[in-house]
This record gives structure tokens, sequence and C-alpha cells, in this order.
């Protein structure tokens, strides 16, 4: 309901207290989205029976880009949630489908290093589009 009301009026954005909220709201459906079909199966017997690449780095890279989070805090906050959510749900699947714990610490710190490197690139272009943005606006008011 509260981001149908910020998508009327765009004034209800201003405060840091809404958009964090409302930024808070978008990656928590996000988050339900791609995990609640894992997080909500009750019997242990099919919680891990397939092993699917889940679209991790969109989150991470829209956390930083694309959700207006008032401060990077928030945005680095909610990258490593996602990260180590990830994590361990990408160890319990492994778990459950090989015995091998030196292969399996192997990947996973793999996939900490990759995931890692997504959210500095997410950081990175956001740093990007705030100087684009605030080049624009520079050379805006120079030419008024």
């Amino acid at each position: 309901m509260f981001l149908l009301l910020t998508y009327f009026d765009d004034h209800l954005l201003r405060p840091v207290f809404n958009r964090t909220l409302a930024s808070t709201t978008v990656l928590a459906t996000m988050f339900f989205v791609e995990y609640g079909d894992i997080i909500l199966q009750f019997d242990s017997r099919h919680l891990f029976h397939e092993q699917r690449i889940r679209p991790v780095i969109f989150f991470i890279i829209s956390n930083h880009i694309l959700i207006p989070f008032p401060s990077r805090k928030y945005s680095c906050l909610a990258s490593c949630t996602i990260i180590i959510v990830e994590l361990i749900i990408s160890v319990l699947q492994r778990i459950h489908a090989c015995n091998n714990t030196s292969m399996i610490v192997q990947l996973t710190s793999a996939d900490a290093i990759f995931y890692i490197y997504a959210a500095l690139f997410g950081l990175y272009m956001s740093r990007l589009l705030e100087v684009i943005t605030k080049r624009a606006f520079e050379n805006q008011y120079r030419y008024i």
C-alpha cells in the first residue's frame, strides 16, 4: 500500500524514513519472491531437491543502483544480508548433494568472492551514477 501511495505522490519519498521504508519493502519483496519457496517449505525431504542458479547478482547490483536507500550504509547492509543468506542456502544445498567437505569449502569461498566483487561493482556503479547526475546538474546550472 505504501508503494502505491508513493507511486502517485512522490513527495512522500522525501523524508529519510519513508525512503528507507520503501527501499526495505522493495528489497523484502524481491527477497521473498526469490527465496520464499525455499523458506516456506516445511518438508525437509524436498527442501533441497533442486539446485538452480539464483539471480543473486541482480539483487546485489540493483540494491546499490535501483533501490533508493538514503545512505550507502543501508545498501551495504542489505548486500551483506543477501550474500549471507545466499551462502547459507548454497552450503545447505551442497551438504545435501555431496559430503566432500573440501569441495564445499572451495565452492562456497569462490561464491563468496564472486558476490563480494558484485557488491563492489554495485557500489562503483552507484558512485558513477551519482557523479554523472551531479555533473549534469552543474552543466544545466551553468547553462542557465
